[in-house]
């Protein structure tokens, strides 16, 4: 965020995450703020609004893997693909 003109906020202890879908749930009962592009849709229909028209880079990354067995489905592959092109 400072690499925005933004000072970067001190850390709190509060509510945190680890599953996509409870943290979107709960930006959408509005108890927090997220930036994701998997949130477009929902910005897109009005649901969520931006917070600021400024966009951060994190430099986290995401990965897809699948076990060997299922590499071998031809549906989970299809499925990995199009995460994949979803990102790009």
């Amino acid at each position: 965020m400072g690499s925005k003109g933004l000072a970067t906020p001190e850390r709190r202890s509060g509510q945190s995450f680890n599953s996509y879908i409870v943290c979107l749930q709960a930006i959408l009962n509005g108890d927090g703020i997220g930036g994701d592009f998997l949130l477009d849709d929902y910005i897109a229909s009005g649901r969520l609004q931006r917070a600021s028209s400024l966009r951060l880079e994190t430099r986290r990354g995401y990965f897809c893997c699948l076990q060997e067995q299922a590499a071998e489905k031809p549906e989970a592959r299809f499925f990995m693909d199009w995460v994949c092109q979803l990102v790009k």
